[in-house]
């Protein structure tokens, strides 16, 4: 009766994250079984191109996984009826929930108005941490107005300094060891 999509705000999600979203999701299947819900069951899963959708018994149960993956990961929640079909006068709906994950992830270093920032985590609100000055950095995701992607933390690379001035400071490529 449910169709959950779990994709990526432009990108791919990660393996790790499909992972932990899947796990989010029988977690939530057996919690729903505990309280008595007999009809709570994922039914199939097909992973995508895209991320991982995943084929639930009911409607509940698709709105409480996909608030839990939501609430755990970030990310944003539509939803979508179909209808099926009428069974004895009454329409049959199923809904596609559509999970998009957040654009950024903890650990990206994103420049947010004239700010370097470590992105720690991204929902309706960002936080991270100010790399300039260390300070802790919190706003709400609609107050941003203009955030790129510099680089992540898993980019970076061991390197040696040579030079610090009062303006400028050399290092060697870690490639090549030029300075």
């Amino acid at each position: 009766n449910a169709i959950i999509q779990i994709r990526g705000d432009k990108r791919l999600p990660t393996m790790e994250e499909l992972l932990l979203a899947r796990k989010i999701a029988y977690d939530a299947i057996q919690k729903l079984k505990q309280s008595g819900d007999e009809l709570a069951f994922i039914s199939d899963e097909k992973e995508v191109s895209e991320g991982l959708d995943l084929y639930v018994g009911t409607l509940g149960a698709g709105k409480q996984i996909s608030k839990a993956i939501a609430q755990e990961i970030g990310g944003s929640i539509s939803q979508s009826p179909k209808l099926m079909g009428k069974k004895e006068g009454k329409e049959i709906y199923r809904v596609t929930y559509s999970i998009r994950l957040p654009e950024f992830v903890d650990g990206d270093i994103v420049a947010i108005d004239g700010e370097v920032i470590e992105v720690k985590r991204l929902g309706k609100l960002l936080t991270g941490i100010d790399l300039k000055t260390g300070a802790r950095y919190s706003k709400l995701r609609e107050q941003l107005k203009s955030i790129v992607k510099i680089g992540s933390r898993r980019d970076r690379k061991k390197t040696v300094l040579t030079m610090a001035g009062d303006s400028e400071i050399q290092i060697l490529n870690p490639e090549d060891y030029s300075p």
